[in-house]
């Protein structure tokens, strides 16, 4: 298997806001996995890495009693691929 292709800084990137993405291929799969920042909090920040985006896509809201937690990590992703036959398996935060 090969050694993982790191960040240098994989906690200042994500200190910064950036997302760290790793490739690794091992035994004929290759697995790529994205560690990112929390998502936004602030009540009115509307971009789709927001609390607010989240919920208006997942349909949730107060009245309905549905919340999401504080610390939301929604871009994180696990993606496996098998080199020879194509079949890949995903999965994400949410």
């Amino acid at each position: 298997c090969e050694q993982p292709l790191t960040a240098t800084n994989a906690c200042d990137t994500l200190a910064a806001g950036r997302d760290v993405t790793n490739t690794h291929k091992c035994m004929g799969w290759t697995l790529r996995t994205r560690r990112a920042p929390i998502l936004q909090l602030a009540k009115r920040a509307v971009t789709n890495d927001s609390h607010v985006a989240w919920k208006r896509e997942l349909g949730l809201g107060r009245a309905k009693g549905q919340e999401l937690p504080e610390a939301l990590y929604g871009r994180n992703f696990l993606a496996l691929r098998h080199d020879a036959s194509g079949v890949r398996i995903s999965f994400c935060a949410l």
